[in-house]
Order: structure tokens, then sequence, then C-alpha cells
């Protein structure tokens, strides 16, 4: 018996050896893995920005945050199977703006290793929104400050979106266009960054007082997509 038993031990010792390296990601709960380290430099989300993550379609996923330092930028990061950032220690750069610029982001993979990203951002001096299509290697494919969907009077804020199952999304916001109330507006962007349809989006909902809140799924076998909020 101790002698099988030590062939068994040297077996299991000559597969460990050969094995491929064990994964980046940490195993203790009290460990985690950093998705960014910049040098000299912290990034930390403000007030109402959003953290987000969508799968990249190998294992890994696409991450996004609102990087607040000295200014405020949107950030993204591409961690692989293996927990390898693929994106440098910094993550790739998505928007660059003023303090406090932009934020309240959401995101949806593309379904080619890549992600659709969709946020509030007040450059022309209310609240508009805008996204932007990364590639797997974390280029920007929809120009360098991204596409406009809506521009608008009043603000437009809490933007949510859908894959289009065509590298493009579905984006919903609620929209203050309309002085003294909120309603629902919607618009399609197709893979390649041209915003669809009525300029500036379709009414979901323009019902008397405020409809906010608002959240989109995809629906199965068809085209569109469905809306629901508050």
């Amino acid at each position: 018996m101790r002698r099988l038993f030590s062939i068994a031990v040297l077996a299991l010792t000559l597969l460990s050896a050969v094995r491929p390296a064990r994964a980046a990601w940490p195993h203790d709960p009290k460990v985690n893995l950093p998705v960014t380290t910049p040098t000299g430099t912290g990034q930390y989300v403000f007030g109402s920005g959003r953290v987000e993550a969508v799968s990249d379609g190998q294992g890994g996923i696409i991450c996004f945050w609102d990087a607040f330092t000295s200014t405020d930028n949107i950030r993204a990061q591409r961690i692989d199977a293996t927990g390898n950032r693929l994106w440098g220690d910094s993550g790739v750069l998505v928007q660059s703006g003023t303090l406090i610029q932009q934020f309240a982001l959401s995101a949806v993979a593309d379904g080619s290793g890549g992600a659709v990203l969709a946020w509030q951002d007040p450059r022309n001096g209310t609240q508009d929104v805008y996204a932007q299509r990364l590639d797997a290697n974390g280029s920007l494919l929809w120009g360098a400050g991204g596409v406009a969907v809506c521009t608008a009077s009043g603000d437009q804020t809490d933007v949510r979106l859908v894959s289009d199952g065509s590298g493009g999304a579905w984006i919903v916001w609620t929209d203050g266009r309309v002085g003294g109330s909120t309603d629902i507006y919607a618009r399609r962007v197709n893979g390649a960054g041209t915003p669809q349809g009525v300029a500036n989006g379709i009414a979901v909902c323009t019902a008397a007082g405020n409809q906010d809140s608002p959240r989109i799924t995809s629906l199965i076998g068809l085209s569109g997509c469905a809306f629901v909020w508050k």
C-alpha cells in the first residue's frame, strides 16, 4: 500500500508540473483583483457615477467606471478569463471632460468581443445622451467623443441600454425637454454608430406628471425591445 501511495503522489506531482499556470483571479474573498492601478493618482466614482461590467464573450469582462481625478473621465478595462488586465494599468480613456462631466453610464456587450456604452453628458450646457462602442482591443469605434443620441433641451438622465443584436444598442432615458415634468424617450444606434429614427429619440411615455427610472429589455426572437418605468 505504501508503494502504491507513493506512485500516486508522484503521478499527481508530475501532472501538476505540466498543468498550465493557475488563473490570476484571487481565491481569497478578502483579496480582489485590481481593475485599475494608475501611477501617481487615484480614481474613484463620484456622486451618481456607476461602475458597469459586461461579458467579453471569452470568459472575461469589460468594465467601465467614472474615473474622477482632477477631471471627470470615463475609462474602460478588459480582464481576460485568467484575470489579466489587457488594456494597461489605467485602462483606456473613453471620454474626457471637465469637473463632474460624464456619469450615469450604462453598458452592454456588442456580441463581437467589445461593448457599447451610453452616458449622460453636459458638454452642451445641459445633460444630453452620448454613446460609444469599443472593440475587443479597446479601440473607440464611434469617434473620439462618441455619438450624440439626444441633445434636446432640458436634461436627459438615467440612461440605460440593451443590445440590438447587430453591434448597436437600444437606449432609453428620462427626458426633461418639456419644462416642469419628465418623460421617457428612447433611440436606437446601429453598429456603425449612426442614430436611427426620429431626431432626439421617440417618445415612449409623455403622460401627465413625471415618468422616470426607465428600464429596458430585449425581446427574444424579435428585433425590438420593451420598457418599464416609474
